[in-house]
This record gives structure tokens, C-alpha cells and sequence, in this order.
């Protein structure tokens, strides 16, 4: 498997949507005032490495929205 292949698998885009979902459990869970949505940047920079320009796009666009419901 190339890197490129390895980038459009769809476990690659599964490991970005666990990551947000863990960073959304955590967050859900604590109490408010901890800094646990510095996390929500893991699975943004790790979408960085996507062949689509879009998809870091939308995953901080999702990041954003479970920040706003976490809180």
C-alpha cells in the first residue's frame, strides 16, 4: 500500500472521526473550565495529511460544532 492509498483508506478517515468523537467524550464528561478542547486540534492536523484540500476544512468545522455543544 502507497502513501496515498494509505491516506484514502477509509480507516484513515475512520482514525480522524474516533479521535473527534474521544475529544467530544472527554469534553462532555469534564467539568467546564478544563482545557481538554486543545485536543480537538489532533484530529484537524492529522486530517492535514488528507489528499482532498476540503477535508481539514470540515473537520475543524465539526471540531467547532462539538466544541459549541460540549460547552
Amino acid at each position: 500500500m502507497t502513501r496515498f492509498e494509505a491516506k484514502t483508506s477509509p480507516l484513515y478517515f475512520f482514525a480522524i472521526a474516533i479521535s473527534l468523537a474521544v475529544v467530544f467524550a472527554v469534553d462532555v464528561f469534564t467539568p467546564l473550565g478544563y482545557a481538554e478542547w486543545v485536543f480537538y486540534c489532533l484530529p484537524v492536523a492529522v486530517s492535514l495529511r488528507a489528499p482532498r484540500p476540503v477535508v481539514p476544512l470540515v473537520v475543524a468545522a465539526i471540531a467547532t460544532v462539538l466544541t459549541v455543544v460540549g460547552f
